[in-house]
Parts: C-alpha cells; structure tokens; sequence
C-alpha cells in the first residue's frame, strides 16, 4: 500500500472508521463503493440488525422470529431499488449516438451474469460502438437492444433471471 494512500481503503462499521494498512488481495475501488452505497441505502438498519462489510451484508437478530422481521425489512428495501433500476429500462429509448449505447450497455452489463447469452445479444451493439464501424442503428442492433431491455426488466419481479439456481443460507 502506498503511504499516504490508506484512505482510499476506508470502510466505516458501528464500532468506527477502518483503513487498510497493507492492500489486501483483490480490493479494487468497487467493494468500498459498493460498501459506501450499501450503508447509505441500509443506514436506518445499521447498528440495529444489520452489519456492512465490503459485499457481505450481515443482517443479525436476538430471535428467529425478529430474524424474519429483519430479512424482510432488508428484503423490502432491495426490492423497491430494483423497481426503481427496473423502471430505466422501461423508460429507456433507443440510444441515436454511440454515446448513447456506451450508456446503455454499460447500465445494461450490470446483468452480465444474470442474462444467458448476454455477450451475443449486445454483440450488434459492442460492434456499433466501435469507431472502424461507425454508428449505424440496424435491425439486428435494435433487436439486441430490445431482447436486453426486456431481460433487465425483469429484475421487477426479484428474480434476475437466477430462479433456477441454488441458494445458500447461512446461519451460525
């Protein structure tokens, strides 16, 4: 860690404002954004029920019945942000400058993981984007463009496309 740089690497819990000394694998400026977004968004359960550390939530109760009024809580407020997410890609026009697309696409690769296929489905409009192309809004483009639009919508309904898959619970 470069002195001098420990700040950059602050992250903030009810027992005070931490920094790294030495850097820690992996830790990039995303974890301590998404940390700081976190405790912003779950300001009103921390302290209370709910720990932040980097991209683990910790959400804790005295009894199994508190437990559940905490999960759903926790739960309620992330899903009233995904409606809120949802509603730009119902909103969202057809992009008329590659400036346009960039925004899109990048909105819309928050998904990546979530949308089976997505690298193909937003291929027409990777390939618009770059400048030996040029912009030219094609029908391929455009259906692309449609088919991601309708995926990221989902995420309205909770599932993020990931219904299928696994969950794990963990308790100590």
């Amino acid at each position: 860690m470069k002195e001098g740089d420990e700040w950059k690497t602050a992250f903030k819990t009810k027992h005070g404002l931490y920094e790294w000394l030495v850097m820690p694998f992996g830790l990039t400026n995303a974890p301590s954004t998404f940390m700081r977004l976190m405790n912003h968004v779950l300001r009103s359960f921390i302290g209370h029920f709910v720990v932040v550390y980097f991209d683990d939530i910790l959400i804790y109760s005295r009894t199994f019945d508190d437990h559940l009024k905490h999960l759903a809580a926790v739960m309620k407020m992330a899903y009233r942000l995904m409606k809120r997410r949802s509603q730009l890609f119902r909103d969202w026009p057809s992009p008329k400058t590659v400036g346009e697309v960039r925004s899109f696409h990048g909105l819309a690769g928050f998904y990546r993981r979530f949308v089976k296929d997505f690298s193909t489905i937003a291929a027409p409009m990777t390939e618009i984007i770059k400048k030996a192309v040029g912009f030219k809004w094609r029908s391929d483009v455009e259906s692309g463009f449609t088919k991601l639009l309708d995926l990221c919508k989902c995420t309205d309904r909770g599932s993020m496309g990931i219904e299928h898959k696994d969950w794990l619970l963990s308790t100590l």
